[in-house]
């Protein structure tokens, strides 16, 4: 549960004056990068945290896809059971709290209910939506027993995780976030490169 380790950071309530923060900055970084949107917004609000807004503004998506409905009783249920559903994905309990109606859906979401590669949106998405498919293909080559054309795939999903995280370095704002729960191993990494020779048979 390693990456429930920072819950502590996190802080669900959301007062009327925050809520009217949230909106009018929304609208004003509405033409930024979606993560430094949120990243920005987070500074302005001194108890909140990155990942806060970030739910908060999917909560808001949420409810304007729920409006229309005759029964209110089953869009809250589904709501909720929608909102359980992220948890694992993003480390963090949803808010419940009061939303404005007419919020606009400010992070597009997968069919899987995870963010979408053009939510994030540039490099870092790119890079992402790269290491899905790379992934995708190391599966497909194992099931086929091509394990051999895995290696350059490794190496490319290696490179990019380094430079996502480079790329999120670079970002004043991330500072204030607490450090991510898992690092990754370079020395099994790095181990990739250091492949064998392979062996001939001699005449």
């Amino acid at each position: 549960m390693a990456a429930l380790k920072h819950n502590a950071y996190l802080n669900n309530e959301w007062t009327p004056e925050e809520q009217s923060v949230l909106e009018e900055l929304l609208a004003k970084y509405s033409s930024d990068n979606k993560m430094h949107c949120y990243a920005q917004i987070a500074l302005h609000l001194k108890d909140k945290c990155l990942r806060d807004v970030i739910l908060r503004c999917i909560w808001m998506s949420q409810q304007k896809g729920e409006q229309g409905s005759d029964d209110i009783s089953r869009k809250n249920k589904d709501k909720k059971e929608k909102l359980r559903d992220l948890m694992p994905k993003l480390t963090n309990i949803a808010n419940h709290a009061n939303a404005p109606p007419n919020a606009q859906a400010f992070l597009p979401m997968d069919s899987d209910g995870g963010i979408s590669y053009q939510a994030i949106g540039g490099p870092t998405g790119k890079l992402l939506e790269q290491n899905a498919q790379a992934l995708d293909q190391i599966s497909a080559n194992f099931a086929a027993c091509k394990i051999q054309e895995n290696i350059n795939l490794l190496l490319q999903t290696q490179s990019n995780i380094f430079n996502v995280v480079n790329n999120l370095n670079d970002i004043s704002e991330m500072k204030r976030m607490p450090p991510l729960p898992v690092k990754l191993n370079e020395e099994l990494a790095d181990s990739i490169h250091q492949q064998p020779s392979p062996v001939q048979e001699k005449p």
